[in-house]
């Protein structure tokens, strides 16, 4: 069971990420949970808590569907993330920088995001000792990595 300060989190942050991204894009929950990436993890990474929400459609505008995991690890930030650029990329999936799932959370302290197709992987570090967030057990950082169905961008957006 997901601990309710837990699932009150994930589903602020799914909420400012779909209005972010305006999306409520092509996969379901089901796509997203079976993708092979999900069980990308650093060797040392601890799983922690997992949160997802299938897609939804809201007065506010539509909320894609995202599953995510949160986990503790020892590497630091930028080993964090060359670890995932490179297990992403390995896969066919590309940094998207520019793409507005990049904006960070008030729960976060640094995110990066990786498109394909119309999925995006999405790894942020979170802030430790936020109670929003779970305890990060005695790790150096703790981040979450998170798949969400979102519109398709074109080719030409993407960068090279």
């Amino acid at each position: 069971m997901v601990p309710a300060v837990n699932r009150a989190r994930f589903l602020i942050a799914s909420l400012a990420i779909g209005l972010v991204a305006g999306c409520g894009g092509g996969g379901s929950l089901a796509d997203l949970n079976s993708l092979p990436e999900r069980s990308l993890r650093p060797g040392d990474a601890v799983f922690l808590s997992h949160n997802e929400h299938p897609a939804e459609s809201t007065v506010d505008g539509p909320i894609p569907a995202i599953t995510a995991d949160v986990m503790g690890t020892n590497l630091d930030r930028a080993d964090l993330f060359d670890w995932y650029d490179d297990a992403l990329r390995a896969k066919g999936w590309a940094p998207d920088p520019n793409d507005l799932m990049n904006v960070r959370t008030t729960t976060e302290e640094a995110v990066e995001v990786w498109r394909r197709g119309d999925i995006v992987a999405r790894v942020a570090i979170l802030v430790e000792n936020d109670p929003r967030n779970p305890p990060s057990e005695g790790h150096a950082t703790l981040f979450e990595l998170a798949f969400a169905a979102t519109e398709p961008r074109p080719a030409a957006t993407m960068p090279g």
